[in-house]
């Protein structure tokens, strides 16, 4: 095999290891879903096209996150001019700065926690919480599909998202 070849293949082996932690880094700056992977398809585009130039060996995730930061913050100011309520620069970088430090085993292990707590959810609320946050649909959409008060709509989701983020916490403490 050539070392273009071996290059290529090592390439490949980190762009797949991380698109699980590329999705979750564009889903913490961008407001929908379909945002998210429209957006994850684009970085993965630009990631190839720009493969001769990451070094094998160096750190992909860094180098892949400061890509997938540029197209988020790009992203973001389509939706600004859209008028879409969205974070201040200065926060995208914090939020950056974070999700790059975290590992993915960590990564793993919240996403682990997260689907062990959404399958102990009842099937009502799991529904809620897949439409509202893995389909990025609105509170008054799924209110009028559902015919129910938006008002309680956002109460009842509220009360689901305590009860997940303590049903995480436990699970991330005794794992």
């Amino acid at each position: 095999m050539n070392p273009t070849a071996d290059n290529e293949t090592a390439f490949v082996s980190e762009l797949t290891a991380h698109q699980t932690m590329l999705g979750a880094f564009l889903r913490s700056l961008l407001p929908s879903q379909a945002d998210v992977e429209s957006l994850l398809q684009e970085v993965n585009v630009t990631l190839w096209n720009k493969r001769e130039q990451f070094e094998v060996g160096s750190n992909f995730k860094a180098w892949s996150f400061k890509i997938a930061k540029f197209h988020a913050l790009n992203e973001r100011r389509k939706i600004q001019r859209n008028q879409w309520l969205v974070f201040d620069e200065d926060i995208i970088h914090k939020i950056a700065a974070a999700a790059n430090s975290l590992s993915q085993s960590r990564l793993h292990e919240k996403q682990r926690a997260l689907d062990h707590c959404l399958h102990k959810l009842n099937a009502k609320h799991r529904d809620l919480i897949q439409a509202r946050y893995q389909q990025g649909e609105s509170l008054q959409q799924y209110a009028q599909t559902h015919k129910q008060n938006p008002a309680t709509l956002r109460s009842i989701l509220r009360n689901v998202r305590i009860k997940l983020k303590n049903c995480i916490q436990l699970q991330l403490n005794q794992g």
